[in-house]
């Protein structure tokens, strides 16, 4: 793997440094100057100046810490994404399906993949994702592909996994690559929560080293990137290179941000050290919490055969207290100060990063212990939800896109088809996407959710939770919610 911090090659920063060092006044956007800002941070936000080539066509800098950055992540190609990940999931699902062309997805795809499917015009078939006994959901499982693969008529164009889920937990992605390669399938992997699984071999295994076609990482969420600073990755001769390049021209805004890309640029450096260290740091905090007795902390040891887990994943279960997820995490923030990534009914998520110390872990631990004593309870917790359950899908996802809308209170929905993507946020498993018909069991589990203190997008405001529906003649399959 190349390693920058050795041989000192950032022709981006160099070239946005040089531009600093040879103007003193700026009469072009932006606005705040650069460097004679106000702002700390602006003196990297330039523009499409000369000298600091152009991310749409790379000819100078920025193609060169491309090229430099895709060496380091073992890719073909990497291309820097300023719109985030989401970005480079459209665009490897839109350059690699076209309209009327199946795919194969996990049901827990973030939902910039629904956008790609309506985007391309591509059909989904879903692969549920079971849950684990805390009520948190897995990931696909092999078995499963393998079954609906099997399938008389059934031949995919590509397939998208997510992995890791948001939760940290990996799916064998060496066997859906093989099974991937055997049926000519483009294998896309939404890798946004593990771009540092190339760092370190206590990680579960990267899309890198399984060679997927095409793969995204969120930088900004565990590598140190700025936000919303993401790389999309290709690798092999499925992808088409120039078709890529062409949709990502039309995902990405045209006036990409120069701080996000030299910050896309500085990440890349041999740092399996550092990574070492967290997971040190990981391991104390799970033997810590454990240690308590009031919370539990998800091992890869609990987990199902065929699934691994980012040890830098934290979740958190409260086993033992008298308050839900939300509640303690409200707790943490407002009475010691910690905010953590995620929090459900009955789990909280906390990430470990390189950038930790001893101390940091051990306010948590020592929080999270005051909580127990505080609001402890005997007995532990069952799973908190049901699982939803697949919907039926009666129009393609562009279909219901690009059909007239109506919007109608949720309880009065049973029976009409979704116009939009439905999904808890965090951690933003859809529950309907555009085209698939809304049941009664899932208006009352989003219902029963919503009263949990789930927040769902894709949902209006007020009591009613108004949503938009595909308003055609179509005779409802139910009836609404009395």
């Amino acid at each position: 793997m190349f390693d920058r911090m050795k041989t000192g090659k950032y022709p981006l920063i160099e070239a946005l440094q040089e531009q600093l060092d040879r103007v003193d006044y700026r009469f072009h956007v932006p606005a705040h100057l650069a460097e004679h800002g106000v702002h700390p941070a602006s003196a990297y936000d330039l523009t499409e100046l000369r000298g600091l080539d152009n991310l749409f066509e790379p000819v100078g800098a920025i193609a060169r810490s491309q090229e430099l950055a895709a060496d380091f992540f073992g890719a073909d190609e990497t291309c820097y994404l300023v719109n985030g990940s989401s970005a480079g999931l459209i665009a490897a699902i839109w350059s690699s399906c076209r309209r009327g062309e199946k795919v194969i997805l996990g049901r827990n795809v973030h939902r910039s993949a629904i956008t790609g499917l309506i985007w391309s015009g591509a059909v989904p078939r879903f692969i549920p994702v079971k849950e684990h006994i805390w009520g948190i959901p897995l990931n696909i499982n092999v078995a499963i592909v393998e079954a609906a693969l099997s399938e008389k008529g059934f031949s995919p164009t590509a397939m998208v996994i997510t992995n890791p889920s948001y939760h940290g937990i990996s799916t064998d992605a060496d066997a859906l690559r093989t099974i991937t390669a055997r049926k000519g399938m483009t294998l896309i992997v939404d890798e946004a929560h593990g771009g540092h699984f190339v760092f370190c071999s206590d990680f579960p295994r990267s899309a890198a080293s399984i060679e997927a076609d095409l793969w995204v990482n969120s930088a900004h969420k565990t590598l140190g990137a700025l936000t919303p600073g993401a790389l999309l990755h290709r690798k092999g001769k499925r992808a088409d290179p120039a078709r890529l390049k062409n949709v990502l021209g039309m995902v990405q805004t045209s006036s990409p941000s120069y701080a996000v890309l030299a910050s896309l640029e500085m990440i890349q450096g041999e740092q399996e050290d550092s990574w070492k260290e967290a997971i040190r740091l990981s391991r104390y905090a799970r033997r810590e919490i454990n240690a308590r007795g009031k919370f539990i902390c998800l091992e890869e040891s609990m987990l199902p055969a065929g699934f691994s887990m980012d040890p830098l994943r934290l979740t958190i279960r409260a086993d033992k207290v008298a308050l839900n997820g939300f509640q303690i995490a409200e707790l943490l923030k407002d009475e010691h100060r910690i905010e953590v990534e995620l929090a459900g009914y009955n789990n909280l998520v906390a990430i470990i990063h390189p950038g930790h110390r001893r101390d940091d872990i051990d306010a948590l631990v020592v929080a999270l212990e005051r909580i127990g004593e505080r609001y402890g309870s005997p007995g532990g917790k069952e799973s908190d939800r049901e699982i939803y359950p697949l919907p039926a899908m009666a129009l393609a996802p562009r279909d219901a896109a690009e059909s007239p809308w109506r919007e109608l209170p949720l309880g009065s929905a049973c029976g009409c088809i979704s116009a939009v993507t439905v999904l808890p946020f965090p951690p933003g498993t859809p529950v309907l996407i555009p085209g698939e018909v809304i049941s009664r069991e899932i208006v009352e589990q989003i219902i029963a959710d919503c009263e949990r203190g789930y927040n769902f997008l894709g949902l209006g405001s007020g009591p009613s939770r108004p949503i938009m529906v595909v308003d055609d003649d179509r005779e409802k399959v139910g009836e609404g919610l009395s």
